[in-house]
């Protein structure tokens, strides 16, 4: 039933105009996430947390630590994250919104439980026991549609994929 809700959310934002829904652009996520560090929490608690480096770079944690680089990219009204050791085709794709007090709304069809993460800006850096490399230049953005096959978005204990 979860799972039926989730995509029924995630097809009714994809349905609905970009500016009608507050669905963010890339250049609007850019401006608003550079530079800084964003908590995430989905019903559970928290799920992990994302630091957003120029160029469209990002480290992302599930909190444990281990620090992960990355690039992201825009699909179409998607924005999609992929792993710098993961090939083309296992990125995840969400759509972002922007709620009152800087509060972001996540959404895949894929997260699991309701399909949506919050994410928060954090005061506190990174906490990285591992340091990713950090390429300069993002990847080039893989072909395809916007769903993603979950590479991101597997339990926090259990890794990435």
């Amino acid at each position: 039933m979860k799972k039926h809700f989730s995509v029924s959310l995630f097809a009714a934002l994809c349905a609905a105009p970009a500016a009608a829904d507050g669905i963010l652009s890339a250049e609007e996520f850019e401006a608003l996430t550079l530079n800084k560090t964003y908590l995430y929490a989905n019903e559970d608690g928290v799920y992990g947390d994302e630091t957003y480096l120029p160029n469209r770079r990002a480290i992302w944690s599930f909190g444990d630590g281990n620090c992960m680089s990355e690039s992201w990219f825009e699909r179409g009204e998607f924005l999609c994250f992929l792993l710098d050791d993961r090939q083309a085709g296992e990125e995840t794709c969400v759509l972002v919104r922007e709620e009152e007090g800087g509060v972001l709304k996540v959404f895949s069809p894929d997260f699991a439980g309701d399909g949506v993460l919050t994410a928060i800006e954090s005061d506190e850096p990174q906490n990285c026991t591992t340091t990713p490399e950090t390429p300069s230049a993002p990847k080039p953005a893989p072909e395809g549609g916007g769903r993603s096959n979950g590479s991101r978005l597997g339990a926090p204990n259990s890794g990435k994929g």
